[in-house]
């Protein structure tokens, strides 16, 4: 445990300010925390604390770090954030019911956006589905479902964490 305080620390910190950052555009404008945009600066914000960590880790040992030691560091680094953003995600919908709609809402917009002006992301028989699927499923926020997201959401994750241990283990 000792020897991951500098991940843990780096993902508390990282948690704290996801947290904030959602804070604060939910009261701007809670559409925008459903938006692309917003979700991509969330992940550029995590990437920074990955890398962060993992050169807090380096130091520490001397300038010298494994890759083993890298992506342990950068990885616990992203679930202890993580962690506190899908807690977030959890709790919402129990202090604001309509953001699930907004969830729902926002799906459809990005649908539609793949599909139209020619974009071909999508073809129009997947397009087709997708929107059918919308429509029938569940936008509510279960713990299990949370899970879910969070256990998802880890695998791209360790993918990034692998080349960030790479970029920081020097």
């Amino acid at each position: 445990m000792n020897q991951h305080k500098i991940a843990i620390k780096y993902g508390i910190i990282l948690g704290i300010i996801i947290v904030l950052y959602h804070i604060i555009f939910y009261y701007l404008n809670k559409k925008f925390i459903t938006a692309s945009s917003f979700i991509y600066t969330i992940y550029a914000i995590q990437l920074l604390f990955m890398i962060i960590a993992g050169i807090q880790e380096r130091t520490r040992r001397g300038g010298l770090l494994n890759f083993k030691e890298s992506l342990i560091a950068v990885f616990i680094t992203f679930i202890v954030g993580s962690l506190f953003y899908y807690l977030m995600y959890y709790l919402i919908p129990y202090f604001d019911p309509e953001m699930i709609d907004l969830y729902k809402e926002s799906t459809r917009e990005n649908i539609e956006w793949a599909y139209s002006d020619g974009k071909g992301l999508i073809e129009k028989d997947k397009y087709k589905l997708m929107i059918e699927k919308w429509e029938t499923d569940d936008f509510s926020v279960t713990i299990g479902k949370t899970i879910q997201g969070f256990i998802f959401n880890c695998i791209p994750a360790f993918f990034l964490s692998l080349l960030t241990a790479i970029m920081v283990k020097r």
